[in-house]
């Protein structure tokens, strides 16, 4: 019977969700389930009922999540939750805020991603689920790396863990230790954040997830990196980048492009970082990630200051201390700003670049973000270099008004100076 045929298809579709989630091949879901919908769509089709349109639609969204295309992930999420909602599904509902809120404060509106991720953690707090408690906390945790708030974020990631290990969950814990370590990390402690790194992958070696293990190497590669160790910390990502990209997801592949190319940046070979930025731009739009756009075009911005294209670094610039103010996340902001500073002292606006620096460490330790080794190191040149050029006074009194500048005095200053230095360009050319 054609019409039990579809139902048991869609049946089957929304039960082999998670193996092609896991061991793909990824675009032989998207394509059938895509197929289902369409069938189902159909003049004289047979009627779907809610709770089941919903999990399909659900299906397809994580699918579609997987490749990191947020915007159509979050259309199906976005279509599947007034379907749980009208079935009575509380369960479903919650489970799809949860996702809805991951792919909201991706392209983001962290504001809303926080709101969705409550609504949802409650739900499933009054429906004892504990597994839906810890990916509410999960998000939440994300949200609040972005906006700076580290320890918060680290609070929700040890409740994460913990849930996981109690219902022993290795392939959840492997990822929530994973990223735990990009925290701790963020907050200066590399040794610690190495230690979760490889943690993260002894815990991930029974779940048979190359996609996992790539990014988790990756990310201890990005820590080696910080710590000094750059050939090693490069080769590793020239390895694994051409698998993240065999795999088709493009949110792994942005990530894992843009720490390789701001480990070649840090090598001091721009030539060779920029078309790697370049894709990881690419990726990134693709995806639909703000926070992710932002941060390529501000690499590739430093990139293309550095062989020599002053013009379109400074275009790159100003749209990333823009959109990185607009997104409101502290340590993106500081991160866009240093790269203006670098910028002022590389076309002679020595005091501006002093008085940003300043800014943006004020800024960092301020958030609790520790410097590296090799930040430290390149600060110190970059102190240097601005000592020698103004001499021991004037350098003084630049840093001086720059510590005492607020993120928005930051954001403000950068952008003045990168509308001057755009307007002189224009009339050069």
């Amino acid at each position: 019977d054609p019409v039990d045929g579809l139902q048991d298809a869609a049946r089957l579709a929304i039960a082999l969700h998670r193996l092609w989630l896991i061991r793909g091949p990824l675009f032989e879901g998207i394509e059938l389930l895509a197929r289902l919908r369409a069938a189902f769509d159909a003049p004289g089709a047979p009627v779907l009922p809610d709770a089941r349109r919903a999990q399909l639609l659900t299906s397809a969204a994580h699918l579609a999540g997987s490749r990191s295309v947020f915007p159509e992930a979050r259309e199906l999420f976005a279509s599947a939750l007034p379907l749980y909602r009208e079935a009575g599904d509380r369960a479903g509902s919650a489970a799809t805020l949860n996702n809805l809120a991951w792919q909201v404060w991706n392209v983001g509106d962290l504001a809303a991603g926080e709101a969705m991720s409550l609504e949802a953690m409650e739900i499933h707090r009054q429906l004892g689920d504990e597994l839906g408690v810890a990916l509410s906390r999960n998000n939440l945790a994300w949200i609040a790396v972005e906006r700076g708030d580290f320890r918060i974020a680290e609070e929700h990631f040890d409740a994460v863990i913990a849930s996981h290990r109690k219902r022993n969950d290795a392939r959840s814990v492997a990822f929530a230790m994973s990223w735990l370590g990009v925290v701790v990390a963020k907050q200066g402690d590399y040794s610690r954040a190495a230690s979760l790194q490889e943690q993260a992958l002894n815990a991930g070696v029974s779940i048979a997830d190359n996609g996992f293990r790539t990014l988790a190497l990756v990310r201890l590669a990005a820590v080696h990196h910080a710590l000094g160790g750059l050939d090693q910390a490069t080769q590793l990502a020239n390895v694994l980048v051409p698998t993240l990209r065999e795999m088709g997801r493009l949110w792994p592949l942005a990530h894992g492009l843009t720490e390789l190319g701001s480990m070649l940046l840090d090598a001091n070979e721009p030539a060779r970082a920029r078309p790697v930025l370049e894709e990881a731009l690419d990726a990134r739009r693709a995806s639909g990630s703000e926070a992710g756009v932002t941060e390529a075009r501000m690499l590739l911005g430093i990139a293309l200051l550095r062989v020599g294209d002053r013009p379109s670094a400074i275009a790159l610039l100003h749209d990333a201390v823009v959109a990185a103010q607009r997104y409101g996340a502290p340590p993106l902001i500081a991160a866009c700003i240093e790269a203006v500073a670098w910028l002022a002292l590389d076309v002679g606006l020595v005091e501006r670049s002093a008085e940003l620096l300043a800014a943006v460490w004020t800024i960092r330790e301020r958030l609790g973000m520790r410097p590296s080794p090799r930040q430290a190191s390149a600060l110190e040149e970059q102190r240097h270099a601005i000592g020698d050029a103004l001499g021991p006074e004037r350098s003084r009194d630049a840093w001086t008004r720059g510590v005492a500048y607020s993120l928005d005095d930051g954001v403000r200053v950068a952008t003045s100076a990168l509308g001057a230095l755009s307007a002189e360009a224009t009339d050069v050319t």
